[in-house]
Order: structure tokens, then sequence, then C-alpha cells
């Protein structure tokens, strides 16, 4: 079993003259890519990790650098399936569901 991934999104806030050299140093992080940016000084920043950890020393480590006024965690989430297909074994099949009693008075 693979280990899992932790998935975030941060809202980094900055001053807008920071803006360029902020989300330069955002990027340069390797689990770091900036999805958007707003010339007012906001930086969506999605983060790929391995820990839930990681992604709190990021988020303090990206409100402390010059010019930035706060970082906000958006999302997180953990994708712990990597491929549900090849979990499921060949021969699996489809899991059904029972009506539910709703449905079955409408017949």
């Amino acid at each position: 079993m693979t280990e899992p991934v932790h998935i975030a999104s941060l809202m980094v806030q900055c001053r807008p003259e920071a803006l360029d050299a902020l989300a330069e140093r955002i990027a340069a992080e390797p689990e770091a890519v900036i999805a958007a940016r707003d010339a007012a000084g906001k930086l969506i920043v999605l983060l790929e990790t391995e820990s839930s950890q990681r992604i709190a020393d990021l988020s303090h480590a990206f409100a402390l650098l010059d010019g930035a006024l706060g970082c906000s965690l958006v999302f997180h989430g953990i994708d712990d399936e990597t491929d549900v297909e090849s979990d499921r074994g060949d021969d699996a099949q489809p899991a059904t569901t029972s009506p539910s009693p709703t449905e079955e008075s409408r017949k």
C-alpha cells in the first residue's frame, strides 16, 4: 500500500508590490503550485505533501515571507486510494446498492 497524499489549498495574501517575488519564492517549493493570482495581492497555492505537518510548516513559512500579510488554509484532504480499480482485484464486480424505501414505493 502506498502512503497517503495530503492535498491542500492555501490563500496567501500579500502587498501587491511583493506579489511577483512572493509567487516566485512559493513556486520554488517542490510541493507547491501557484493555481491563481490576483494583482491586488492574493495567491492561491495548491500543495501535495506527505503529511499534514508539512502543510502546516509550509503555511507558516509562507506567512512569514517578506511582503506576506497572511496565509489561510482553504482545503485539506487525504488521498489514500491511488488506484481503486487495482485494489478491487481482476474479477471483482462493481458494488450495487439496494433501492431506497422511497424508490421502492414509486414502483
